[in-house]
């Protein structure tokens, strides 16, 4: 990809302020939002450090919801 030096700042600057927040992902179902207590994380792959997302965790009972 060749990009000029201003569209290569401007996406390091979107990538840092990414980078440097966290998402919380929810199970929907049917179009209803769900929460669990056992809570997953998404981690930067090449940063493991780095927390990007987290997400509940569907188990039996939420499988089974309609």
């Amino acid at each position: 990809m060749n990009l000029v030096p201003k569209e290569r700042h401007n996406i390091q600057k979107k990538y840092d302020e990414m980078a440097n927040q966290s998402i919380d992902i929810p199970i929907i179902i049917n179009g209803k939002e769900y929460r669990t207590e056992e809570i997953g994380e998404c981690i930067m792959p090449h940063d493991h450090q780095n927390i990007i997302a987290t997400y509940p965790k569907a188990g039996k009972k939420e499988v089974g919801l309609q």
